[in-house]
């Protein structure tokens, strides 16, 4: 799949759509905040910096935005 078919952005909002035939994984990017969904995942983990979802075959629509990384904000002596 190509995805620029898949995602779409408007204003600071993407959109990851699609209709899917099986089960899948999908990856979010790093730093992507999640702020809907169409459907629930079955299982939602983080591996390092990102979010894997599993999904369940059939059309779902997962809008997130780009959030800042969280810094350590202990000062440094």
């Amino acid at each position: 799949y190509d995805v620029h078919d898949l995602v779409s952005k408007e204003g600071r909002v993407w959109t990851f759509t699609f209709d899917s035939p099986s089960d899948y994984s999908l990856l979010m990017p790093e730093n992507s905040v999640i702020v809907g969904m169409s459907v629930l995942p079955n299982n939602m983990e983080l591996i390092e910096e990102q979010t894997r979802l599993e999904l369940s075959s059939g059309q779902a629509e997962i809008n997130y935005i780009f959030g800042s990384p969280i810094l350590d904000s202990t000062p440094t002596p």
